[in-house]
């Protein structure tokens, strides 16, 4: 009887022990599962996320300085008719960008008209500022008016009026596209509008004129 008890315990053992060991061997499997899995993320290359680079050419730099050249035509109006024909003129122009939005540009121009006998000069310095209208991409529609300083003066057969500068004022409208930091090309409609200048002696002076330029700038 003794006998038979001592086998059934150990038979009771042995299935004991089998069963915690299987029960072991999962669970350092199951450990050993989560660590090769972590090992795995780990070692696995992440995505990341590629922002591209904003480009400089599309980007409006302030506290910059431009040089303008406008090439196009002028269209002398009112009593200027008189003395002078329309021709084609050369304009000088300088712009700081102060803001996002408004430049100071200033502007100046010299120019003769001839017609029968008669004889137009037309000289001007003004002050603009230029706001831009909106910006889309590197394209910039503005306006722009202010003041000048101007010098007209007529020639006629006998006599020539005095040579002295009234004041005036001045407006205009264009758009302008960007090409890189350094360099934009436009289009601009200029009008000056100078006081009238008379004299007893000589032919009055009034009038006004209009310029359609190409623009072409380079800043730095």
């Amino acid at each position: 009887m003794n006998m038979k008890l001592m086998v059934l315990a150990a038979m009771s053992f042995c299935v004991f022990a089998k069963t915690s060991l299987a029960a072991d061997t999962v669970e350092l499997d199951n450990i050993q599962t989560d660590k090769t899995q972590k090992i795995y993320e780990e070692a696995r290359p992440r995505k990341r996320t590629v922002v591209a680079p904003v480009t400089q050419s599309n980007t409006r730099r302030i506290h910059q300085h431009s040089l303008s050249l406008g090439l196009g035509q002028i269209f002398v109006l009112g009593s200027f008719e008189k003395y002078g024909a329309d021709k084609m003129v050369v304009d000088l122009f300088y712009e700081y960008s102060a803001s996002y939005s408004f430049d100071l540009v200033l502007n100046a121009h010299w120019s003769s008209h001839e017609k029968d006998n008669n004889r137009l000069f037309l000289r001007g310095y003004a002050l603009n500022i230029k706001s831009r209208i909106w910006n889309y991409d590197s394209f910039s529609p503005y306006i722009m008016g202010g003041l000048g300083i101007y010098n007209p003066q007529v020639k006629t057969a006998g006599e020539t009026s005095k040579s002295e500068y009234v004041f005036g004022i001045n407006g205009g409208m264009g758009a302008e596209l960007q090409l890189n930091n350094h360099y934009s090309v436009g289009f601009l409609g200029y009008l000056h509008m100078p006081f009238n200048k008379s004299s007893d002696n000589t032919p009055d002076v009034k009038g006004s004129y209009f310029k359609l330029l190409l623009m072409g700038k380079y800043t730095f």
